[in-house]
């Protein structure tokens, strides 16, 4: 190895004879080469060398890539290729490292340095040569690959620390963005205000186990207007995908396939059992067939004999003028696994429709309560609206004083009033509840008045319930049915249901049916005034009516 410094005028004019370089330039995205040279500058500083030295240069080579896996870097073997070819016999880079970062490329080149194949290996502080002691290209070749090593063992080590904070590494999961404002090793991300309520009621469907995965798909991109962050519908595979990923419940695995996970420090959009009854509806072998209709009653019904689900299918019958006829029917699945299981026989789908019609004839809110329940929610509308202000005037007050107090231990430590230990123990409590308003009032940026929006639909659509359910499709019908009962029984082609008792309900005597009262009575003009005195009993009866249904008529939830 020869010392550029030590190195005469004549020496160098011998030794460069027959020499034909070629200039080698590298430069990793990786945090190995944060402090290097771009490769532009790279090729401008070694060919200024090459033309003060009049090195002869037969060709310029340059990659993007990271050095430290063998056989990764394809302009690096082509280098090499064109010297075994006798293109070249000396190569002309700006660091050992540039060339290798592992003990097998650097094995290669000091190999091919000691046949003479490579003639010369020059950077712009050192020269070597194939003469030249050969444990000093092994200790520098060795101290690149040792750096690497040692930065893979650090980065691991950081990221591991980072996911044991609950901050997993990278981009968020589709509903999900990442906080670019958090400290360096703590971004964590927070509900995405578009997509997040759309995935979340994805599961959510699922997990009721009336939709196959291909169904919730249509409705999730049809309906729905599920997109990606390029704003284009997602594939089914990113779909299933979505499915299968455990972020959602709370926990994330880290490195992906190393089943290690971590508790996430986010807001988790669905339980574990909901995630868990979805794997379990995605595991199993003779999933259904995506079908371009869906059966009105299908998963809804129960046998009033054996309590099996009713399962559906359609038969056709094509007329001798041309017409095609269908019926959908529904069965006793209990049937199919073997003769005298059940007895119960088919019902036809417009039969069952006809008897749901008659009850829904008897069902009715009336005017008093639905305009009680108009004020109700308009009042618990304004309640919610002055604590929410109230809690963001207090949680401004507190983030501007912890500010204060935070900028305040700066100062001191600037200035040499505390030392670092004391700095330390009194910065990081501030620094957490700091964190923890920032995350309180960015979750207030996203409240909106949906749900009340939601309750009012949910009024009207109750308050002419025959209505809606004729005018609507397939899922505005398993919604009202979802939303009116809780248990719908088929038996001698007769159908039952059991009423909610949530809203006021006035039935008609219908024979077959099991219909329950409501828990409203109509109200005399003089027990008016003893609403507000009754509003706490009403209003815990009425939360069924408000929280625990879903009000979005577009699929029921």
């Amino acid at each position: 190895m020869v010392n550029l410094e030590n190195l005469s005028r004549f020496d160098t004019i011998e030794s460069m004879e027959g020499l034909r370089y070629i200039i080698y330039a590298r430069k990793s995205s990786e945090a190995e080469d944060r402090q290097v040279l771009s490769l532009e500058s790279q090729v401008e500083e070694l060919q200024k060398l090459a033309e003060r030295e009049g090195l002869e240069i037969v060709d310029v080579l340059v990659e993007a890539k990271s050095a430290k896996e063998p056989g990764s870097r394809p302009v690096f073997n082509l280098m090499l290729e064109k010297i075994q070819k006798g293109e070249a016999n000396a190569i002309l880079t700006w660091k050992i490292d540039r060339l290798s970062r592992n003990p097998v490329d650097g094995g290669t080149l000091q190999w091919l340095l000691q046949k003479g194949t490579i003639k010369e290996i020059r950077t712009p502080e050192r020269i070597y040569r194939p003469e030249d002691n050969a444990l000093l290209w092994a200790v520098e070749s060795g101290m690149a690959n040792q750096f690497i090593r040692d930065l893979s063992v650090n980065t691991k080590r950081g990221l591991r620390k980072k996911c044991e904070k609950g901050y997993k590494p990278g981009l968020a999961p589709l509903g999900y963005l990442n906080n670019k404002y958090s400290p360096k090793g703590e971004h964590d991300y927070f509900p995405d205000p578009e997509r997040f309520p759309i995935i979340q009621r994805i599961f959510k469907t699922l997990a009721t186990g009336l939709y196959t995965p291909a169904e919730v798909y249509k409705m999730a991109i049809k309906e729905w207007g599920l997109t990606g962050r390029n704003g284009k519908p997602i594939s089914r595979a990113r779909f299933y995908e979505i499915l299968r990923t455990p972020d959602y419940y709370g926990e994330f695995e880290y490195p992906k396939g190393s089943g290690q996970f971590y508790k996430g420090n986010y807001e988790p959009m669905i339980t574990k059992e909901e995630w868990e009854l979805v794997q379990q509806l995605l595991k199993r072998k003779s999933i259904r067939k995506n079908r371009n209709y869906v059966h009105l009653f299908r998963g809804l019904l129960r046998c009033g004999e054996c309590g099996a689900v009713l399962t559906s299918y359609t038969t056709k019958k094509k007329l001798k003028n041309g017409k095609l006829l269908e019926w959908v029917y529904y069965e006793c699945s209990r049937k199919k696994q073997g003769k005298g299981l059940c007895s119960q026989k088919p019902i036809r789908e417009d039969v069952l429709e006809e008897q749901i019609l008659r009850v829904l004839s008897s069902i009715e809110i009336p005017e008093e309560i639905h305009n009680w329940a108009i004020n109700a929610l308009k009042a618990e509308q304004e309640k919610r609206r002055k604590e929410r202000e109230k809690n963001l005037r207090y949680y401004h007050q507190m983030y501007r004083a912890i500010t204060d107090k935070i900028d305040a231990l700066i100062n001191m430590k600037t200035e040499g009033l505390i030392d670092n230990e004391d700095y330390l123990r009194n910065i990081e409590p501030l620094k957490e509840k700091k964190k923890h308003i920032e995350n309180f009032l960015r979750s207030q940026e996203y409240e909106d008045d949906r749900w009340f929006d939601d309750a009012i639909s949910y009024l009207e659509v109750m308050k002419r319930v025959k209505e809606a359910y004729i005018n609507g499709d397939i899922s505005v019908k398993r919604t009202i049915l979802k939303c009116i009962g809780s248990e719908f029984i088929v038996k001698d082609k007769q159908f039952f249901i059991k009423i909610e008792p949530i809203f006021e309900v006035r039935t008609k005597e219908l024979e077959g049916m099991l219909i329950q009262e409501g828990v409203f009575e109509p109200l005399e003009n003089e027990k008016k005034q003893e609403f507000n005195k009754d509003f706490e009993t009403l209003d815990e009866k009425q939360s069924g009516l408000l929280r625990g249904q879903d009000s979005n008529l577009r699929h029921p939830a």
